[in-house]
């Protein structure tokens, strides 16, 4: 019987222990909740945004290498047109509210490595710009503006700002027009890629001539 009452004692001291460290826990618990910041959390609006603006049969797919912050989604067409499996990355860019000068919206404090990210292989990356004050969303294909605006990619400074045109919003009847510019853009790459072969082949077979 004693030791049946050291059991028992023992046993409400261990409850005793653990109750006071839950209490401990719970009264420092929320210092370890996750919290987002106000930039991510309009961030995170504005990616909501855009995946409620695609149409039903374009798939979105988030990369799978979450450190790639250049990059939110590849979206593929998949309506069964030719324009099907064609497709593109994006990057979506929120806040409160862009200021506008000239119909261009202001992006400022880009990482220069994310542009040059952009424009680099075949697959085209489309910048979108949500203004949550507004609840409107602008778009453009990133090649297009580093094109007129070559100062994206080069320079030394970390970051760079970049003037998005205001002229192409984000509405239902923009996807198609999207589809027909990546059609083209493919289009353009692959033209350019069996020219640069019919190059290549062509010097390799001068060199084995001139070599023989």
């Amino acid at each position: 019987m004693a030791l049946r009452g050291y059991d028992l004692l023992r046993g409400e001291r261990e409850l005793l222990r653990g109750g006071a460290s839950c209490a401990k826990f719970l009264k420092l618990g929320p210092k370890y909740m996750a919290k987002q910041s106000l930039a991510q959390r309009i961030g995170r609006r504005g990616q909501r945004w855009f995946e409620s603006q695609l149409p039903d049969n374009w798939l979105v797919q988030e990369p799978r290498n979450n450190d790639d912050a250049s990059i939110d989604y590849t979206v593929t067409i998949a309506d069964g047109s030719r324009m099907s499996g064609l497709h593109f990355r994006v990057q979506v860019r929120a806040k409160q509210r862009f200021v506008s000068k000239d119909d261009k919206l202001i992006c400022a404090g880009v990482k220069r490595s994310s542009a040059q990210d952009w424009i680099i292989g075949p697959v085209p990356t489309l910048l979108v710009l949500y203004d949550c004050s507004a609840d409107i969303g602008f778009c453009a294909w990133a090649n297009s503006l580093v094109a007129e605006q070559q100062s994206i990619v080069q320079g030394q400074s970390a970051t760079v700002t970049i003037r998005v045109p205001t002229n192409r919003p984000l509405h239902p009847d923009v996807w198609d027009e999207l589809a027909s510019d990546l059609l083209s853009i493919n289009e353009i790459f692959f033209h350019s890629t069996i020219h640069w072969l019919r190059q290549h082949l062509i010097l390799s077979a001068i060199r084995e001539l001139a070599e023989a």
